[in-house]
């Protein structure tokens, strides 16, 4: 039962990252303005009574992952969702 759990809990954070396009926006979460979105603005674009707990990184730090395709530790504009076909690909997929 315990490895059943593992498996859909590893599978729903392999979902969250592929989707993760969607919810990093240069638009709405870089905060500084200097056309890249951090991890940190990330975190930081939430409102302020949201409890920073080790589960709220932990998820947005899946979603930041799977929306940083190219793995520079940034989201750039061409890394928002509409910005090209590799947003949909999880991060190490090989192209078909």
């Amino acid at each position: 039962m315990r490895l059943v759990q593992l498996a859909i809990t590893a599978g729903s954070v392999v979902f969250a990252a592929a989707m993760a396009h969607a919810d990093v926006s240069t638009e709405t979460h870089d905060l500084n303005q200097d056309g890249v979105v951090t991890f940190e603005e990330m975190l930081e674009y939430h409102p302020a009574g949201i409890e920073r707990t080790q589960a709220f990184i932990d998820r947005h730090r899946a979603i930041f992952d799977g929306a940083d395709t190219n793995g520079d530790g940034v989201v750039d504009a061409s890394e928002n969702q509409g910005g090209g076909a590799e947003k949909t690909k999880i991060k190490g997929a090989k192209k078909s």
